[in-house]
This record gives C-alpha cells, sequence and structure tokens, in this order.
C-alpha cells in the first residue's frame, strides 16, 4: 500500500501537508478547489494532480506562471519522491513550491485492512437490517417525487436574477431513450455496484470512511446512485446539512426507494432528474451542450455530461473547458478499469478534442452580477453545507440592489481601463447595508470572463492605514478624547525606527484624519499589541494577524469584505452584523406540488453582537467624517455626514477607502492594485475619489425595494 503527500512551502508561512487519498486534486486560488494556493502569483487554476495507475501526474492548467522543476518550465511530469515544483517562472522570488512525497507503508498493514473490511462490512450489514426493521414512512407508495425546479436567485425587487431554465424539461418515457454510452459511463463513474446492491454499497461506504477518515476530512461521498435519489427527491425526509443524523435518514429512504420500485424504474428516475448544472435531467443537457438527444450520445459526449455531476459548476465545460475535459478522460478512464468499453476504444475518446454545440455557452455569457451571483452560492455552502447547497432546487432571495450593482460594475470598469496612466488593473467593491449586513452590491475584479478569482472575498490585501480603525477604537475605549493630544513625533519600537513628517503633537481627532502613522503607533504601543488584534476579531477580521508594530500600519492582510464589515458596525453604532448576500432562503418543492407562489421567510439564524458602545461608536463615526472633511479622504467628500479612512501600503501597491453614507446606510468598502502586487502611480485618494462617483451615480439604489 502506497500513501503519497503533497507539502505547499509559502515564504514566510508554515509548510502545509495534503494527504493524497483521491485520484484528481485542482491545485490554485480558487477556494473551490481540492488544494488551495492563496498568492498572487498562482492562477485561480494553476495546475492538476492526477493519479494515473500507480503513478501521480501534475500538469498546468493554462496558469498565467507556469510551473517549473530544476530550473526549467514545465508542462507535466511524472512525481517522483522528493520532486519540488514551483507554482511558477523558475527566475521568480518568493513563488509557493510544492513538494511531492511517497511513503511506503509496511505490507502488514494491507493484511490488516481486509481484516478490518470484513468484519466492518459484516457489522454494517447487520446494522443496515436493524435500519429496515426500524426505519421511518416515507412518501414514496404511489411513484417517484416529481421533477424539481432549478435553483433560482432573485434580486432585493423580487426580480429573477439568474436560473437553469426548466421550462423545457423532458423526461424521457425508458431506458432504450438514453445512449447505451450514457449508462455505462454513469454506473462506472458513480456506482458500478447498482445491479446488485440493496440502494447501500457496503463496500464503498467502507471504502469512504476509511478514506475520510485516513484523510482528515471529507474527499469521497459513497453515496449510491439510490441515495442521491433519496436526498435530491425526498429533501424533507432526509434533512439538511453535513451530520450524521441525515446520512442515516438518507440511508432508509434509499432502502426503501429499492423495496418499492425496480431498478430500471430508480435507474429512469435519476437519468431524467439529476442535476447538471444548466437544468435537469441527461437529456436537457445533450440538448444544451451537444444539441442531440441523449440517445445519440457519443461515447466521449456522454463521459463529459457524466462528469459533471462531481461539480456542475466546476466542470462546466464553458466556464472551466480544462477542468471539464479533465473531468471527462476521468470517466473514460473508471470506463476501461471497470471493463465496459476496451482501452483502444477509451484511448481513442481520450484523444477527442470537446466540441459543443455552437450556441451551448452563449447563456453563460450573459451571466447577471456573475461576481455576486458566486458568492450567493458560497454563502450557501455555509448556511447548508456543500452537498446540499450542491443540490440545487431552492428560491433564493438576495439582498442585491440591481441599480447599485450596475452602477458598481461600470463606474470600477471605467476607473481599471487600460492605459489610464494609475498602474492600476484590478479592483475590487463591496457594499454593505449597515443595518443588517446585507451585501448589496458585491464586484471582486475588472472582468469576470478573464478571471473568476473574487477580490472581495477571496483575496488577502494589506489593508494599510484603514487598519487603524481598531487601534484607535482601543484607545477610545480606555478613555482617550478626540481633542486629546498623541505624539506624532519619530520614534523607535521594535527594533525599527519610524520616521514622521512632525515633530510635536496632534489631537487625536488630527492624527487620525491626517493618518499619522507614528501617532498610531504610539497608541498601539501604550494600549497594546494584544489588544489591537482582539478588537480586530471582535470586528470580524478572522485572517492571521501578528501581533508586531506592524500590525498598527495595516501589514497584516486581511478580506476586503471582512474590512467593510467592520465599518459597517461602527455605522451601525457598535453592533456587527455577518454580511451575507442571502436575505430569504426556500426549498422549491412545496412550490411546485402547490403550483403557487411559494416565497414565505424561512427561518434563519441572526447573527449579530455589539462589540463596540454606543458612545464609542458615535466618537469614531465623528473620527471617520473629520477624515473626509478635512483629512486624507476629501475626494470621498459628497457634503453630508459621509465618513471613511484610506488606506495605502508601501510603494502604492495597495490603494483602499472604506466609508460609510448615513443617509442610505451604505458602507463601501473599496480596493484598487495589482493582483502581482507590482507598485501603481496612484494613491487611496483614487480609490476615495470612485467611492464618492460611485454613490453620486447610484442615487439611492432601488427605491422599489422591500422594506427592510
Amino acid at each position: 500500500m502506497n500513501l503519497a503527500e503533497l507539502w505547499i512551502h509559502q515564504h514566510g508561512e508554515a509548510s502545509i501537508c495534503h494527504p493524497l487519498y483521491g485520484q484528481i486534486y485542482r491545485i490554485g486560488r480558487d477556494c473551490d478547489g481540492e488544494i488551495v494556493v492563496n498568492h498572487p502569483a498562482v492562477s485561480k487554476r494553476h495546475a492538476l494532480l492526477e493519479l494515473k495507475g500507480r503513478h501521480w501526474h501534475l500538469r498546468d492548467n493554462g496558469s498565467t506562471n507556469g510551473l517549473s522543476w530544476q530550473g526549467c518550465s514545465i508542462e507535466t511530469i511524472k512525481l517522483q519522491n522528493g520532486d519540488l515544483i514551483r507554482l511558477g517562472p523558475a527566475s521568480a522570488e518568493n513563488v509557493p513550491e510544492i513538494e511531492f512525497r511517497q511513503l511506503n507503508v509496511r505490507p502488514w498493514i494491507n493484511k490488516g485492512f481486509k481484516i478490518f473490511s470484513i468484519a466492518s462490512l459484516g457489522t454494517g450489514l447487520f446494522g443496515l437490517l436493524l435500519l429496515v426493521i426500524g426505519s421511518v414512512s416515507v412518501p414514496v407508495r404511489g411513484s417517484l417525487a416529481p421533477v424539481r425546479g432549478p435553483m433560482v436567485l432573485y434580486d432585493r425587487n423580487n426580480r429573477p436574477l439568474s436560473s437553469s431554465n426548466s421550462s423545457g424539461h423532458q423526461e424521457l418515457s425508458g431506458l432504450n431513450s438514453f445512449s447505451p454510452h450514457l449508462i455505462k459511463a454513469l454506473l462506472a463513474s458513480e456506482d458500478n455496484r447498482f445491479w446488485w446492491h440493496p440502494g447501500i454499497d457496503p463496500i464503498g461506504t467502507l471504502r469512504a470512511l476509511l478514506t475520510n477518515l485516513l484523510g482528515g476530512k471529507v474527499l469521497e461521498g459513497g453515496s449510491t446512485l439510490t441515495q442521491q435519489l433519496a436526498r435530491s427527491l425526498y429533501p424533507e425526509q432526509v434533512g439538511q446539512g453535513e451530520t450524521l443524523g441525515r446520512k442515516w435518514r438518507e440511508l432508509m429512504v434509499a432502502l426503501q426507494l429499492e423495496a418499492r420500485f425496480s431498478k430500471r424504474d430508480l435507474l429512469l428516475s435519476y437519468l431524467n432528474r439529476v442535476y447538471l448544472g444548466v437544468g435537469w435531467g441527461f437529456e436537457d443537457a445533450a440538448q444544451l451542450y451537444f444539441n442531440r438527444a441523449a440517445k445519440d450520445l457519443s461515447l466521449e459526449q456522454a463521459a463529459l455530461l457524466v462528469g459533471l455531476l462531481p461539480s456542475p459548476n466546476g466542470n462546466d465545460p464553458c466556464a472551466f473547458p480544462q477542468d471539464a475535459l479533465s473531468a471527462r478522460n476521468g470517466v473514460l478512464t473508471k470506463m476501461a478499469a471497470e471493463g465496459v468499453v476496451a482501452n483502444d476504444v477509451v484511448r481513442r475518446a481520450r484523444r477527442t478534442p470537446v466540441v459543443l454545440a455552437a450556441r451551448a455557452c452563449a447563456a453563460r455569457e450573459r451571466k447577471p452580477a456573475p461576481f455576486y451571483s458566486d458568492q450567493v452560492y458560497r454563502d450557501l455552502e455555509n448556511l447548508l453545507g456543500s452537498e446540499v447547497a450542491g443540490e440545487g432546487n431552492f428560491l433564493v432571495d438576495t439582498n442585491l440592489d440591481p441599480v447599485l450593482q450596475e452602477v458598481v460594475e461600470t463606474k470600477l470598469r471605467e476607473y481599471l481601463q487600460p492605459g489610464n496612466g494609475w498602474g492600476v488593473e484590478q479592483g475590487a467593491v463591496v457594499v454593505i447595508d449597515s443595518r443588517n449586513g446585507a451585501v448589496l452590491s458585491l464586484v471582486g475584479g475588472r472582468d469576470y470572463n478573464t478571471s473568476q478569482f473574487n477580490r472581495a472575498t477571496q483575496a488577502l490585501r494589506q489593508p494599510g492605514s484603514t487598519f487603524k480603525l481598531m487601534t484607535y477604537l482601543v484607545a477610545l475605549e480606555r478613555g482617550l478624547k478626540p481633542d486629546d493630544a498623541v505624539s506624532c513625533a519619530p520614534l523607535d519600537w521594535g527594533g525599527q525606527s519610524f520616521t514622521a513628517g512632525c515633530a510635536g503633537s496632534l489631537a487625536l481627532s488630527q492624527a487620525f484624519a491626517s493618518s499619522s502613522n507614528t501617532a498610531a503607533l504610539r497608541l498601539g504601543r501604550r494600549y497594546g499589541l494584544d489588544a489591537v488584534v482582539k478588537k480586530a476579531r471582535d470586528l470580524g477580521i478572522t485572517t492571521p494577524l501578528a501581533a508586531v508594530p506592524g500590525l498598527v500600519l495595516g501589514q497584516s492582510e486581511t478580506k476586503l469584505i471582512e474590512m467593510t464589515a467592520a465599518y459597517a458596525a461602527i455605522a451601525n453604532n457598535g453592533i456587527w452584523q455577518q454580511p451575507t448576500t442571502i436575505r430569504r432562503l426556500t426549498d422549491a418543492e412545496p412550490c411546485a406540488n402547490s403550483g403557487k407562489a411559494c416565497r414565505q421567510p424561512s427561518q434563519t439564524r441572526s447573527n449579530n453582537r455589539r462589540v463596540v458602545s454606543v458612545k464609542q461608536a458615535q466618537l469614531m463615526q465623528a473620527l471617520l467624517r473629520g477624515v473626509v472633511q478635512w483629512g486624507t479622504g476629501n475626494a470621498a467628500s459628497l457634503g453630508g455626514a459621509e465618513g471613511g479612512k484610506t488606506g495605502t501600503t508601501n510603494d502604492g501597491r495597495d490603494l483602499l477607502f472604506i466609508g460609510f453614507e448615513p443617509s442610505r446606510h451604505w458602507v463601501m468598502g473599496i480596493w484598487l492594485g495589482n493582483d502581482n502586487s507590482t507598485p501603481t502611480a496612484a494613491s487611496s485618494a483614487l480609490a476615495a475619489q470612485l467611492w464618492a462617483d460611485i454613490i453620486r451615480s447610484a442615487g439611492r439604489g432601488s427605491t422599489n425595494a422591500e422594506a427592510r
């Protein structure tokens, strides 16, 4: 038995070990990938690690900076123990490296594994028998549950934002209406013991259990097609969430389905109703992607559609063609391994390029508010777990303000036009309603089609002087007043010398408005860095924070959405609200059964807490107004009661402004910069200018929105 590990080495960070128990791993910045490497030089989907036979292979996945090994650029490599590969060019400094390690485990473990498997199998079968005897009733006596609708997103005006069109859904009447290639691919990839197991595959379940235990996290699901049907068609009986109780209920429903319906009926229902990202069932997907009936699918076409099942969005051939190709080839490999297709046939199919219908991807090009929509799915995963969220079939009322979103997208593109002379290529904007944490608008980059990496919610960047909010809040809590004097003279601290443009003292409000570094450092030294870290944690900052002098000046990396939510707590008189895109969530199944609009509010948990007293929050609001009225944030001035804080890191690598507009209850965070952290030719005044430009252009946003 051979075990393998992949180690991630990044400059200045502890190495991270990833045990390799699966077969395919996506490596990159994308948080949905199996191995996440958060570094500006790393592409969203940088490389693909795949087990082929007994050997691991690493290949470049169309990344910007490529792979290098032993000083040479490479496209692909069969990994050997100790291989060290750089995620970038050989000449680049401080780029992440991955190290492959192969561990040989003594043969006696294999014998122990076999004994354990046999014993566990017997125990599991006995337990399943008890489940059958004591199973609860589920409504499956007449026919299988009806086809369910897709996930639909609504903006805050209750207008559809995006959906998978199910109006043309077709259900085929028999298995002979589907290509034999499709059925073979499905069973080989998802459930190769479907025809003989009783709804639960003991062998697959035990293998998944062992893999997950060894890996320390969920790497395999072990679910049969019947179990997938159970949780998809009967969510009320199965329940939601990644819990043991839900898994047991899923097993019960699967056993009852097998007892009451034939294997052919169950397989037909699955083929007709499984969610594939673009609708429901293989007939719908075949028509959209290939403009042909499911019965006419070729081997490689069938394999591509089956390859969508583990991740309908991540393996989308329109958005991620390389991932779709890899998933397709993985299905073909499984078919060869199961002996359902000859090796030479599979070899030819793998060499066949993916060819989609002419208009297959047209709808994806018109996806509205793409960064926002992606974040809705992430928030849904946080609420329900990735497995349940991936099944779809929800009506999601979002907090999206369509008017504000359009303005934010338009203005950000204007400011990021090539050749503007500012040396700024990327940016991100997030707008939060301070009263409830509702994310009203979110844009994570200049062009979604070019890069889906969300710089508002996923990027880790230095916040610069916007982080001084934490230190000044500590000072106010300890009794300091806005008119109290604080020295702004140069100082030495922690082995570092900090220069200053003044030699005397400033009032606290003046020091904050002018963004004096030395004044902030003295406050941090006076009240303690641990207190600053604690205040940041109270205000929702979850990223690592080093208790060093540079922390006060925004040295530690944060997320823009978390910093914006911290400022929203101040605008909300000291009550922090969890930022979220989801306003209301409804299971769509009752809607389909009733034939009525099923839009009643669901029960959602409130996540808010007081983090600052009302008095201190109002004092900080006054300090933030001073920044805009006569300080570094003057470019954001609207002539009202708005306030905010600028932030600029060394050489203008990060340009930030986070501010509030009280009449609208808007708190907007803006970041401008470059993904590779190259210097810009601008200052945070540019971000402040964009902030004001957006608010002037957006007016009051959507005036027809629901009362909040």
